[in-house]
């Protein structure tokens, strides 16, 4: 790698002061996705409960020379005050930025996902998705089917029209129409096997030449 060029990307919010605890850590970098002119790094906070201060993860967005263009928010602060949700004290049910996210440089978009609240007992699957340009959050896409977002995936189709995003829980890949970027809607599911025990869609999942290929986790197998 010694002809490479290299940039280090140091997380550029690690102040524990605007956050709730330090014990453990920013996980700057649990969640990156690169195109051809930009790159996105995530730094994953579990929100661990103060009332009047929130954090659950943020993803920042660079060119290639690793300059931060946008810090891309879904209105995080408005979330963690809200009664019945974030604001409640020790809320671990907020993980934006664990999990994967993804750029599509043609249709001008960042998707991100994360677990929310939707009712003060109940989670559910966000992906948000941001416009490139101006880090403006564009939609978000809720997901019904499973109580939360362990072991999911998701990935654009080639042309970015389509989002397949593959659950562990219902152990399908569903597919999610983005031709209005504004009004994601899912268009179908194909389901793996179900049941208890018989294994996770939520591992690797990848897309070329309209091939999807998907990594099923079964005991070990």
């Amino acid at each position: 790698f010694s002809s490479w060029n290299t940039t280090q990307i140091i997380n550029p919010n690690p102040g524990y002061s605007t956050w709730t605890g330090s014990s453990d850590g920013q996980k700057f970098g649990s969640s990156v996705a690169i195109s051809e002119n930009y790159f996105v790094v995530s730094g994953a906070d579990w929100f661990a409960g103060h009332l009047g201060s929130y954090r659950g993860g943020r993803h920042y967005l660079y060119d290639m020379s690793g300059t931060l263009l946008h810090t891309l928010d879904f209105g995080a602060a408005a979330y963690f005050s809200a009664s019945g949700f974030g604001g409640q004290t020790a809320d671990s049910w907020m993980n934006n930025g664990q999990f994967r996210c993804q750029i599509h440089e043609g249709r001008n978009v960042v998707a991100t996902l994360s677990d929310r609240r939707v009712s003060a007992n109940t989670r559910r699957s966000h992906i948000d998705f941001f416009d490139i340009t101006s880090g403006n959050l564009i939609s978000t896409f809720i997901y019904t089917g499973d109580t939360y977002a362990n072991n999911k995936k998701m990935i654009f189709s080639e042309d970015g029209n389509t989002l397949y995003l593959a659950t562990s829980y219902s152990r399908g890949i569903h597919t999610i129409d983005i031709t209005n970027l504004s009004s994601p809607t899912q268009t179908g599911t194909f389901v793996s096997k179900g049941g208890s025990g018989l294994g996770s869609l939520g591992r690797g999942l990848d897309i070329k030449n309209n091939c999807l290929v998907k990594g099923i986790n079964l005991e070990g197998l």
